[in-house]
């Protein structure tokens, strides 16, 4: 993870007492900055925590105290996936493209760290101390739900997880045939077949594309390609 992180602390039941201060969730955001640029966020409610380095992606986890130091562990990507064409005026570095997709993904490798309060205390007073290691911030600046991504569709597990081959065995082959073309649905594929034309059109967040057919294919996700793969042999 990298380095550069500012932590900002939100809740609303609890009024922990962390690296000596005692900070009102309950009524404040708190703001950490690290010994680097505030360009990335760890922002924690009562739940969960979220790392993010511009509000359009994020990890998402759970977190905890113990003793001098806050443990937190990421299982759950959500975030705007690029697909399609690259535009010109783009870099390298920052590369856009000509469709984005609003992407939950579940980690199959939970991602950890943590911040220790020894180590925080070295570097402000080596470096550049200060009075305290946490300060108020505004909750309408940094607020945990800025972040809202939505997978839409019945079967949304096709795009966020490997789905076992033993769970779709549960499933009748009419509702395969929906779940594999609901992946192909979520990004504007036109489908030939008047059945599902009818069933997706008849859905508030398909968007139909013509222009999709053709890439379709090289839009999908790796776990929608092996959810694809399972559902077809069960179909």
């Amino acid at each position: 993870m990298n380095q550069k992180i500012t932590l900002i602390l939100i809740g609303f039941l609890f009024e922990p007492t962390l690296f000596g201060q005692t900070l009102e969730l309950s009524k404040s955001n708190w703001l950490y900055e690290p010994p680097s640029s505030p360009d990335n966020y760890l922002i924690f409610d009562s739940d969960k925590v979220l790392y993010s380095q511009d509000f359009l992606n994020c990890y998402e986890g759970i977190w905890e105290v113990t003793n001098d130091t806050i443990y937190f562990n990421f299982n759950i990507y959500k975030g705007y996936r690029g697909v399609g064409n690259i535009n010109p005026s783009s870099t390298m570095d920052y590369p856009s493209y000509s469709k984005n997709i609003p992407t939950i993904n579940q980690i199959e490798i939970t991602a950890k760290g943590y911040i220790n309060q020894k180590n925080i205390m070295e570097f402000y007073l080596n470096n550049n101390p200060y009075p305290y290691i946490f300060q108020k911030v505004d909750i309408a600046e940094f607020n945990i739900n800025n972040l809202n991504i939505v997978v839409n569709g019945d079967y949304i597990d096709t795009s966020i997880r490997i789905i076992p081959l033993e769970e779709l065995k549960t499933y009748s082959k009419k509702e395969l045939r929906l779940m594999r073309n609901e992946i192909f649905a979520r990004y504007g594929y036109v489908f030939s077949s008047d059945d599902l034309r009818t069933h997706f059109n008849l859905k508030k967040w398909y968007k139909p594309d013509s222009t999709i057919n053709p890439m379709a294919e090289s839009f999908l996700s790796e776990i929608e390609k092996q959810n694809i793969k399972t559902i077809k042999s069960l179909e």
